[in-house]
Order: structure tokens, then C-alpha cells, then sequence
């Protein structure tokens, strides 16, 4: 009843006789779908001998698990199936068939690295909404135009771009310091700041410079960051769970904004394009806008400036998160924070002598480098707190077979036994994800596993000291195979220079802890945080105002 209210009050008024035949349909197809998937299982008997144990459903309605899927606590949703059904493989009721979770990252690793695994477009269309066209996101792997894409741009990202990144990463670090942290030390020293806004302004105008050499106002981060807010929550949120709105949006606002918004996101993808054509320096370097503009493959004017704003999405709002959750992780953990301070500075220390000995002059933005402590941080903190908590989504080109009893949860009590009596009894048991499948591929469960991570909810930079292989294996940050993430190197230095440079020189406290929501990504967001000028350690204290100034 509520989905069909749902409905309704989208119409406008829209005869309610078309609203309930075409539900009845959607509903009919759907319970088709789900008997057909049900009652064709699997034989008894794999080819290779072994058992078959159907995979088990979550224990969700259709409607419920789109609601779930589309909502804000979908981490919560994963992990209450794992709980429930206990075992880290399951099956979805939704309107397609054959939709499973996979959260044991072995198996996420094995779909993610297989070339005949792609992206089920229908996950994915909703930015093509946004872009107007299909994009790099959207296209499946053996389409021309995604290859040339990828090949093309691909030494944008490279190792030896590495240096200038993190020249401008620290220059954008350095600005909002001086204009932001110090200014209100002086002025206003009990004053809080929202670490998710400081952090994805900062991610949105470095990558700006870094990748398409156009220097973004603070004005265009908002409205970038609202086009796409208001245009994604319409195609992906409403839409989803209510597929009326798409065929009825001319007569509905919210979709007409949606729209609206979307136009406008195009239009700055234009706009950057054509400020750099009016460059008159352009960098001799291999930048992302100078890839697109002077490619070879030639992509089209349209192609080119709708690409641009669709890396600043991924970029900004990935690398944005993950440097608000590290900053407030560490602040929640104060002795953490000392560790990485200290570390970070016997780095520099390190840099310096070792430039000294050698006779080299090292620029700053080369000598304030990551330390090793600080990259364990950032490691468990990927781990604890994924932002892309829903990981990837794939559409299974051949037959995988999965252990039962690597997939089943190790639990103690006696109710968690019971209920895996059935599965556990037979060690030699398998799952089946048939050709054709639908497979999410949730990070927060493959972080979460307890074979993996002992006292997996706890926030623990230490267990990096000494990983074991299926530990570092289990993180899959940036995804993995041809489709994985192809700017990391960007990510990694803009979380390098920023945690480096702040944490070097100050200390952070939680004033309001916010909370966790998640939409294309885990957000944390109406958090306030307060920073304070940290105690240097006493070997540092010499090198304070050559990193600094006075």
C-alpha cells in the first residue's frame, strides 16, 4: 500500500486505474522472475562432484530490498544479512534475476580481476542521466570508446605525474591552513570547522588544477556539488524505488530539477573545456584535459566535456570522504594521532639528512613526505570505514564456484550453530553464482571479516605492523582488474599531502561526532571539529618554521 501511495502522490492526479495495472505488472514479472529462479536450482551434484547448497535469500521483500539497497544505512543492511543467515554469500529479491552478495574478498578478487566480468549498466545508467550521454563510467569494457578512453588517459595517472601532484596538492593544503586553520586560531580559537566540507572543497579544487589546469572557485564547489547531489538523489534514490517518476517526470518538480541540475553539471564540463582552449600556458605536462583535448583516438567535443565533471565526481567525492573520516578517526583517537605526528616528522628529518648527504637540494613538497605509520593509518582506516562501502558491481561472465565453508561465519554460540547445522555439516559443499549473475561486491563486508581481522570493529593502525598476504588482499580500495580505479595515484597524493601537512603542525578534536550516511558513497557528515596548535616533538622543533614559516 505505501508503494502504491508512493506512486499516487508522484502522479499528480494521474488516473489511478493506469498506476494500479502498471504496478500489477511490474509485480507479476517480478514474482515470474523470482519462482523461476527459485524453483530452477541447481542439481544436487556438481560436475566436479561435489554438493550443491542453494545460496540463501536475505530475508527481505522485493520492495524492502530495493528500499534498503537505495537507502542511507546500506552497510547496516549487508551486514544484518551476514548476521542473520550467517554466511558472507547471499541472494536479493529484486525485480531481475539472479542477485547475489559476495563480501569474502577472495572471491570479490577472483570476479573483479576475471576479463569477462563487466558492469551491469543497469546499476550504472543513472550517471549517464547526470552526463547526458553514456561515459566512461557507464560503458561496458569491450566497447571501442571505453578502451580508447582508458588507454588514452591512462598517463595522466602515471608515477612520474606524482611529484607535480603533490606540489599542487600541498599548495591547496598550505591556502586553506593559512586562510582557514591559522586565521581562526587567532580570531577564533574555540571556533569548529565541518570537515566534510573542508575536505571535498579541497579534493574539488585540487583536482581541478591537478587533472584539468582550471582554477574552481569556492562558488562552483557548491554548485557542483548540489547539481550532482540534487540530480543523483532524483535518478538513483526516487527513481529506483519508484520507476513511475522517470515515465511521469515532465508533471513532477523534483524531477524537473533533477533535470535541471543535470544541464548545469554538463554545462560546467563545457565550461572547463573551454577555459582550456583559452590557456594561453598550458602545463608541458601530461595532464588529464591536455590527454582529452589532444588525443589521438579524437574524441568528439561532446565526448571531451563530459567526461571532465564525471572524474571531478569520483574524485571529489571519494578522495573528499576518506580524508574526513581519517581526520576524525584520528581525532577520536589522540594517541594515534601523536604516533603519526611523530613519525611524520622523523620522516622529514630523514628526507633532509639523506638530501644532505647526497649534496641535493629537495624542493619542501618533496622532502614533507607520508610516513610509514601514516600509511598504515590511512590503510585501516579504508579498512574501517570504506567510503565505497557498496564496493563494485559486476555481471558475471562464466560460473564461479564458492567453498561453503569459506563463506559461512565462524560463530561460537549455539543459536549461530544451529542455524548453519544444515551447511556446516558437509566441509566439501559449494555455492553456485551461475553465468549471468548480478554480484554486489560490498567492501564493508570483506573489511569486516573476523577470518580475516581479529576485533574487526576496532580501529587498529597497529595491524598493519605485520599483515598477513589475505590481509592486504582483503583491502580492495580502488576495486581491481581493467576496470579498477584509474586514479588512485591522484587519490593517494592528495591523502598524502593533506594528512602530512596537517598533522605535522596541529591536533584535532571532536566536538559534534555527526553521523554516517551513505549515498554513492559513506559520508559523514554534521560533524564539528576544532583544531589546535600541536605540541612538536623536541628533535622536530628546529625544522618548524623552515616547513611552516614563522
Amino acid at each position: 500500500m505505501m508503494f502504491l501511495q508512493d506512486v499516487m502522490s508522484a502522479l499528480d492526479g494521474t488516473s489511478s486505474t493506469l498506476v494500479v495495472t502498471c504496478t500489477a505488472v511490474i509485480v507479476a514479472l517480478s514474482s515470474f522472475w523470482l519462482y523461476s529462479s527459485v524453483f530452477n536450482e541447481q542439481p544436487a551434484r556438481h560436475s566436479n562432484g561435489k554438493l550443491i547448497r542453494p545460496i540463501p535469500y536475505a530475508n527481505f521483500s522485493m520492495f524492502q530490498t530495493i528500499g534498503e539497497i537505495s537507502g542511507p544505512d546500506l552497510a547496516s543492511f549487508f551486514q544484518q544479512n551476514v548476521d542473520e543467515l550467517q554466511t558472507r554469500v547471499f541472494r536479493l529479491s529484486l525485480p531481475m534475476p539472479k542477485v547475489f552478495v559476495v563480501g569474502k574478498a577472495s572471491y570479490q578478487r577472483e570476479i573483479l580481476m576475471d576479463k569477462s566480468t563487466d558492469k551491469p549498466y543497469e546499476f550504472y545508467q543513472a550517471f549517464d542521466l547526470l552526463a547526458g550521454r553514456s561515459t566512461i563510467i557507464s560503458f561496458a569494457t569491450h566497447n571501442q570508446l571505453w578502451k580508447s578512453l582508458r588507454k588514452g588517459l591512462a598517463p595522466a595517472f602515471s608515477a612520474n605525474q606524482v611529484s607535480r601532484m603533490n606540489e599542487i596538492c600541498q599548495k591547496h593544503v598550505r591556502h586553506w591552513i593559512d586562510s582557514t586553520v591559522e586565521k581562526d586560531l587567532v580570531n577564533h580559537p574555540d571556533k569548529t570547522f565541518d570537515p566534510a566540507h573542508a575536505m571535498t572543497r579541497l579534493a574539488f579544487k585540487t583536482i581541478s588544477e591537478a587533472a584539468f589546469e582550471y582554477d574552481a572557485t569556492d562558488q562552483e564547489c557548491e554548485d557542483f556539488r548540489l547539481w550532482t547531489d540534487t540530480a543523483l538523489r532524483e535518478f538513483i534514490l526516487r527513481q529506483t524505488t519508484n520507476p513511475f517518476r522517470k515515465l511521469f517526470g515532465p508533471f513532477i518538480p523534483e524531477v524537473r530539477q533533477a533535470h535541471a541540475a543535470a544541464n548545469k553539471f554538463q554545462a560546467f564540463g563545457r565550461r572547463v573545456l573551454d577555459a582550456y582552449k583559452n590557456n594561453p600556458n598550458k602545463s608541458e605536462a601530461n595532464t588529464l584535459i591536455n590527454l582529452i583535448e589532444n588525443s589521438a583516438h579524437n574524441f568528439s567535443e561532446t565526448q571531451k566535456a563530459t567526461e571532465i565533471p564525471m572524474f571531478m565526481v569520483a574524485g571529489q567525492d571519494t578522495t573528499g570522504y576518506t580524508l574526513t573520516n581519517i581526520l576524525v578517526l584520528l581525532a577520536m583517537h589522540p594517541h594515534e594521532m601523536k604516533k603519526v605526528r611523530e613519525s611524520l616528522w622523523r620522516e622529514y628529518i630523514d628526507n633532509k639528512e639523506a638530501a644532505k648527504k647526497s649534496n641535493k637540494t629537495i624542493p619542501a613538497h618533496q622532502s614533507i613526505r607520508p610516513s610509514g605509520y601514516l600509511r598504515q593509518v590511512i590503510t585501516e582506516a579504508d579498512r574501517f570505514l570504506p567510503v565505497s562501502t557498496i564496493g563494485s558491481i559486476r555481471s558475471t561472465g562464466r560460473e564461479y564456484v564458492l567453498s561453503v565453508k569459506e563463506c559461512v561465519e565462524k560463530k561460537s554460540s549455539s543459536n549461530a550453530a544451529n542455524a548453519n547445522a544444515k551447511t556446516t555439516n558437509d566441509d566439501d559443499a559449494i555455492y553456485i553464482i551461475p553465468k549471468g549473475s548480478k554480484v554486489f561486491l560490498p567492501q564493508c563486508l570483506a573489511h569486516s571479516d573476523p577470518a580475516v581481522f581479529e576485533n574487526a570493529d576496532k580501529f587498529l593502525p597497529s595491524r598493519w605492523d605485520n599483515p598477513t598476504k589475505e590481509m592486504t588482499q582483503s583491502v580492495i580500495t580502488f576495486s581491481a582488474g581493467v576496470r579498477g580505479c584509474a586514479g588512485q595515484t591522484l587519490a593517494m597524493a592528495e591523502l598524502n599531502s593533506v594528512l602530512s601537512l596537517l598533522f605535522m603542525k596541529y591536533e584535532l578534536e571532536v566536538v559534534e561526532e555527526g553521523r554516517l550516511e551513505y549515498f554513492l558513497s559513506l559520508k559523514r557528515l554534521g560533524t564539528k571539529l576544532r583544531a589546535r596548535h600541536a605540541p612538536i616533538p623536541d628533535f622536530a622543533k628546529k625544522y618548524v618554521e623552515e616547513v611552516f614559516g614563522k
